[in-house]
């Protein structure tokens, strides 16, 4: 998070630049969940909905399902909620739910600050359109690991993602 605010301000910025391109390595080799099975990529098939009907890149269409899949999922595991509002974002007093939705709070907050759409409102999607995203995302229900998604989770996630 640290590099992508560096590299907004100076996109040539080595240092920042290659921190950037470790992250990503690590992020996606599987190196990082030996031993711990693989993630919970059900935001990627919430996402490929919205990219298929609008046009939007897949990361842009991340930041706003992202944050609205953990309000949904938070409490299947919340101590890993926690330990993410204490480990990236520093969040270490109050309740546990309450930390947890600051730091998705504040995830959602960068992501707005990158310039990064936060609500699918910002990208011409309307009430109407929802239930046809949640038909598409849903045609290989359920989806997730943290939760296993039916239609109806994805359609919920959808109008959190809305506003």
């Amino acid at each position: 998070m640290k590099h992508v605010k560096i590299l907004l301000d100076d996109p040539a910025n080595y240092e920042s630049r290659a921190q950037l391109a470790w992250c990503a390595t690590l992020a996606l080799n599987g190196t990082n969940a030996t031993g711990r099975g693989f993630g919970d990529w059900a935001t990627h098939t919430l996402e490929h909905s919205v990219s298929a009907y609008y046009d939007i890149a897949h990361g842009a269409g991340l930041a706003i399902m992202f944050p609205a899949w953990m309000r949904y999922n938070y409490k299947e595991d919340l101590p890993k909620f926690v330990r993410f509002a204490e480990k990236v974002f520093g969040i270490t007093e109050g309740a546990d739910e309450e930390r947890a939705n600051l730091a998705i709070d504040k995830l959602k907050q960068f992501y707005k600050e990158l310039g990064a759409p936060v609500t699918l409102k910002e990208i011409g999607v309307t009430p109407e359109d929802l239930d046809k995203l949640a038909d598409n995302a849903s045609m290989r229900a359920p989806e997730g690991k943290l939760k296993k998604l039916f239609r109806e989770d994805i359609l919920a996630i959808y109008k959190l993602a809305y506003e």
